[in-house]
């Protein structure tokens, strides 16, 4: 369902002889985001959810893949997996280290079981796993639904069940399934159906990830499946890695529209996180933390863990954010509004908040005037307003002006307050 939009409020008093119809139409559509869209976020998760008791919030974790694609090794997880709690990154709520494509060795075994390369990976998964669950932290692996991966290696098509019993034993917590070399007419539900099915009966609990890329709309029927599913394609589908900033925009744009599908284990993703990786700037970055945020998406840092600067630990670790793509209510965001170079997005949260973000795509800095009362909150004399990127604190009885620069975002959480408590700035 497209997200509704608003009209904006008018800027003069209509003339005394405006008609009494006239009159109340502007306010019927003034009152529609705290009344037409309050119905649509108290529908909150689907029922048919996938109850196997994982991912109750969206996963947080760690994905090599748009920085090492294939150059990946049992160093380079081990140490990831010590960067992770040594940056604070683990307290924050990182918890899964993922392997991607390419971790396995060409063939499989005598047995017909997956098995890890052993040149690169010489403890093999099952002790990589041990390394990983030693430092509070959980494996992530990923295998493909067709006859071989992306990257050619084997796929574990006829092979669902056995394989799902050989993760268990390693004592993997995550499958990311993708969907490459499955045929032109396979059912993505039936299979990962059966995919889900096996992961069940393997013994051991498992997050399950759907990667077939948004095809077959996996939003209507991945909440009975997977734990999490992907709304859309790479971002080289939309024009990365050139310009990976219009290829997160289209990814956010399209996975709005669906963020209703979404709840506590059963989540939209949009993708990895790419901060840190030196292809956006650090405008466009906070943009992707906050729009992935407000989606309710994983987090699943793509970046280099061991040598990431500070100001990209920093951006990852704003718990503030965090807590808004964490919210147990897990209310859908709405997109109100596209106005020009003016996103506008708006997310009930826990404690009668609302979390507002305002996106500015443009090329010069600009400001954005807002109506606290259009965002949908119960009416009191006073609202408090958390800048969750600058931390400042202001307090406003409605009005407020919100200064953006080019390409990145202000990333609001609105409280009704009281005047006596209140403390301005």
């Amino acid at each position: 369902m497209p997200a509704p939009s608003l009209p904006p409020l008018p800027r003069r008093a209509r003339p005394a002889n405006a008609s009494r119809a006239v009159r109340r139409r502007v306010k019927t559509l003034v009152a529609c985001l705290a009344g037409c869209l309050g119905a649509l976020w108290m529908v909150g998760a689907p029922a048919w959810a996938l109850d196997n008791g994982l991912a109750r919030t969206p996963p947080m974790g760690w994905n090599p893949w748009y920085q090492f694609e294939c150059n990946v090794n049992e160093q380079l997880i081990k140490q990831s997996a010590d960067a992770m709690v040594t940056s604070g990154m683990a307290a924050a709520g990182y918890r899964y280290v993922n392997l991607d494509d390419c971790w396995m060795a060409k063939t499989r075994d005598a047995n017909g079981e997956l098995q890890a390369d052993p040149a690169r990976f010489p403890d093999g998964i099952q002790g990589l796993a041990d390394y990983v669950h030693a430092r509070g932290l959980l494996l992530g692996i990923y295998l493909d639904a067709g006859s071989s991966t992306c990257a050619g290696y084997p796929g574990s098509a006829g092979h669902y069940r056995e394989d799902a019993v050989t993760l268990g034993r390693w004592g993997v917590d995550y499958v990311k399934m993708d969907w490459c070399h499955t045929g032109t007419n396979a059912n993505a539900a039936a299979i990962y159906t059966q995919v889900r099915d096996a992961l069940a009966a393997a013994g051991r609990p498992m997050v399950l990830s759907i990667c077939n890329w948004g095809i077959q709309s996996p939003w209507s029927w991945g909440p009975a499946t997977g734990n999490l599913w992907r709304t859309d394609g790479d971002f080289n589908w939309y024009g990365a890695p050139k310009n990976y900033w219009s290829a997160i925009l289209a990814v956010a744009g399209h996975t709005s529209r669906v963020t209703r599908y979404a709840g506590p284990g059963a989540w939209n993703d949009p993708d990895l996180l790419v901060a840190g990786n030196k292809v956006l700037t650090p405008g466009e970055e906070r943009a992707q933390f906050s729009l992935w945020s407000m989606m309710s998406a994983p987090l699943l840092a793509g970046n280099d863990l061991r040598t990431m600067s500070k100001s990209t630990l920093a951006l990852l670790s704003n718990r503030d954010v965090i807590a808004v793509d964490q919210d147990p209510s897990a209310y859908p965001v709405v997109r109100v509004g596209v106005d020009g170079t003016w996103q506008s997005w708006i997310r009930p949260l826990t404690g009668s908040s609302r979390a507002l973000l305002l996106l500015n795509t443009g090329a010069h800095t600009a400001s954005k005037n807002v109506s606290i009362r259009s965002v949908g909150l119960p009416a009191a004399p006073l609202y408090r307003v958390e800048d969750l990127w600058t931390h400042r604190l202001t307090h406003t009885r409605d009005k407020l002006t919100v200064r953006v620069a080019p390409r990145d975002v202000a990333l609001l959480r609105i409280y009704p307050t009281q005047p006596r408590t209140a403390k301005r700035h």
